[in-house]
């Protein structure tokens, strides 16, 4: 009888494939490479927006924030008053729900909103027996339902690590000069220590249940490099010019120590599992360490978790048993990870996940088994207790505050609920745009308007909503309102460019993005933005060079992909723009535009029955993408398909008449 399949499922917040390919290249990284070896590999695109909590729920569920609900790290009560995020907010089952009711066991070491404990066959040990394990003076009380089963606490005790046990020789394999540093009054040394203090401890849990218990699905998240903070990311090397001297020498190497500490834990992971469990490292985003670092010091160490610092591309390798070595996972997304995990270990996919298995990673996997939901099983939150004790509050406000997310106890905060609900309504709206649902994120974001009409950063996202919307008149007038002053931002320049783009207004449009490229001209995005005007013109030269900027300054930027493809296409170099658009959808398998212009370019080189095939994609994206139902009558007439050719036709006729009338509306309203 064959063994029962089994998954261990290694989260390595903000790792990023471009340090540790450096890294693999040098040989630093024995373990990974050894993964690697015999796996597969490739990007994992993040979801918008950045919150850390609601990446890694989301990939725990395979469904998007507004599903499970974890939006935010404070949510308003119905009598006005707040809670801390905590388990009990998460709507709907994650994996290791949908494991429970096929009798399959399930160990879950800290993973984000996992407080209190979730009963499981197997064991839970949650965020917080980590993360409040750390202080500069020692270790504090194990918070209340810190883990199940309740008593499993006490048995793991013994593994809890204090940064006070750290010596200088453990130190200095992170900060090699250590020794000379008084690390108790020292900040980035403090800081160095409770990370790494809390990952010790992460990874001595994780090796005990892996030895102790019964298991087929392990899942473990290591958050030392997002836990080293701003401070700590902006002295890798070269030095920015806002780090002091002293810091730069003494942490230039942290982020890299870091990376070969996470190594090490990985060999012992790999050994302690066995050839014969599936391996999977992903990380939720991944962490800037190059020129597209934020530049100056009042954008690197603003609040919000340091957006400014990660890329949409987090990374994801998977080794073991028939996996293909040496594979490429192309176009992955966080919302992959729960459907491949279910079909690896043979149990059935729900519907309602908008995710796909990554099999271009296996030789070979169970046959796809469907339900239509799994949001009706036993194991769902709701079926347990629904309210935090107070002592349980206490901790988890206690982490939020740790992590920088809470200043102060919201209680005493002025309209702490109103300010809650906001936040959510907000992140809400992200959701919807990142999921391709304009209508929503502009009903949310017209209604916080509403509230809060002098808050530019709501304004700014509802006019490129609308922008994008074609409400271009309502757009510039909330627009015009934000950016009435001499000194406007980059961000502020980009966005009017894309209100002159789309008003015909090319030389305007020129005019803000070359002032932007003068004050941000390491992010690629400006230059992608110059590039697209000049295809609106139809400067093929020029914009050629525009979008091998951006591409020079991120070749993994998919608008500069994109860019490119209609580029080549516009020069006839059907070839190329083939190259360029697989390359963007590699990127985002989610963007209708890369399938079109893929397809179209396919349909120039004379590729017509996968031309046809790609085009289907797009319209299973966006079946009113105009072009792309043009083009597909195209590809069935050459296929000699004159049926499916006349039928695509009357879609476009009637697409077209749909464009036109909105357009008559604009001009009426006018």
């Amino acid at each position: 009888m064959a063994a029962a399949r089994r998954v261990l499922l290694v989260g390595w917040s903000a790792a990023d494939w471009r340090l540790l390919d450096s890294l693999l290249a040098s040989g630093s990284l024995p373990n990974l490479a050894r993964l690697l070896e015999r796996g597969a590999r490739g990007n994992l695109r993040t979801l918008q927006p950045q919150f850390g909590s609601l990446l890694w729920t989301s990939l725990a569920t395979g469904r998007r924030a507004d599903a499970h609900g974890v939006l935010t790290a404070l949510l308003p009560n119905n009598d006005d008053t707040v809670r801390p995020l905590s388990r009990l907010d998460r709507q709907g089952p994650a994996l290791w729900n949908m494991l429970d009711e096929s009798e399959h066991r399930s160990l879950i070491v800290n993973w984000p909103v996992t407080y209190p404990a979730e009963p499981v066959q197997g064991a839970c040990v949650s965020d917080l027996f980590t993360r409040l394990a750390g202080g500069d003076t020692g270790l504090e009380p194990l918070a209340e339902g810190a883990t199940w089963p309740i008593g499993l606490g006490e048995s793991l005790a013994d593994l809890r690590f204090s940064p006070a046990e750290l010596g200088v020789e453990e130190m200095a394999f992170f900060v090699p000069g250590i020794a000379d540093v008084d690390a108790g009054t020292d900040p980035l040394a403090g800081r160095i220590a409770v990370a790494l203090a809390e990952t010790v401890t992460t990874h001595g849990v994780v090796t005990e249940l892996l030895q102790a218990e019964t298991w087929h699905l392990a899942m473990v998240r290591y958050d030392f490099l997002e836990a080293l903070g701003p401070e700590i990311w902006a002295c890798h090397p070269p030095q920015l010019p806002y780090v002091p001297d002293e810091a730069f020498e003494r942490c230039s190497s942290t982020l890299v120590a870091a990376c070969r500490y996470l190594d090490l834990m990985l060999g012992v992971l790999l050994d302690t599992a066995g050839e014969e469990t599936l391996v999977m490292l992903v990380s939720e985003r991944g962490l800037h360490c190059d020129h597209l670092r934020p530049q100056t010091a009042d954008v690197a160490f603003q609040a919000e978790g340091g957006a400014p610092w990660f890329r949409e591309q987090g990374v994801v390798a998977i080794g073991g048993p028939g996996i293909r070595a040496g594979g490429e996972i192309q176009a992955a997304s966080l919302l992959d990870v729960a459907p491949t995990v279910l079909n690896y270990l043979d149990l059935p996919i729900a519907r309602d996940m908008p995710g796909r298995v990554l099999a271009e990673a296996f030789n070979e996997l169970p046959k796809l088994r469907y339900v239509e939901s799994h949001d009706e099983i036993s194991g769902a939150p709701r079926h347990g207790p629904r309210k935090l004790t107070e002592a349980q509050r206490a901790a988890a406000l206690k982490r939020w505050q740790e992590l920088g997310l809470l200043d102060q106890d919201p209680a005493e905060a002025p309209k702490a609920a109103t300010t809650a609900q906001r936040e959510r309504d907000f992140n809400l709206a992200m959701v919807a745009l990142d999921a391709r649902r304009p209508r929503k994120a502009i009903a949310l974001l017209e209604h916080l308007h509403e509230q809060e009409p002098g808050d530019d950063r709501i304004t700014l996202h509802l006019a490129r909503t609308l922008r994008a919307a074609g409400q271009l008149d309502r757009a510039r007038e909330l627009l015009e309102k934000v950016v009435d002053h001499t000194d406007q931002r980059p961000h502020e320049q980009m966005l009017l460019a894309e209100l002159h783009l789309s008003e015909g207004d090319h030389d305007q449009a020129l005019m803000c993005l070359f002032k932007a490229e003068q004050a941000d001209g390491q992010r690629p995005q400006v230059h992608s933005r110059i590039g697209r005007v000049y295809l609106a013109m139809q400067r093929w030269d020029e914009a050629e060079r525009a979008f091998g900027k951006a591409l020079e300054r991120d070749a993994e930027h998919a608008e500069g992909h994109l860019g490119m493809a209609a580029t080549r296409l516009g020069q006839k170099r059907h070839e190329e723009g083939i190259h360029a658009a697989l390359r963007a959808v590699e990127l985002n398998r989610n963007q209708p535009r890369g399938h079109y212009l893929l397809g179209k370019a396919l349909l120039g080189a004379g590729k017509v029955s996968t031309a046809a095939e790609v085009l289907e994609t797009c319209l299973a994206l966006q079946p009113n993408h105009l072009d792309a139902n043009r083009q597909l009558v195209e590809a069935h007439r050459l296929l000699g398909e004159d049926a499916r050719a006349q039928e695509r036709a009357e879609r476009v006729r009637q697409l077209e008449s749909a464009a036109l009338l909105g357009r008559q509306l604009r001009d009426y309203r006018r």
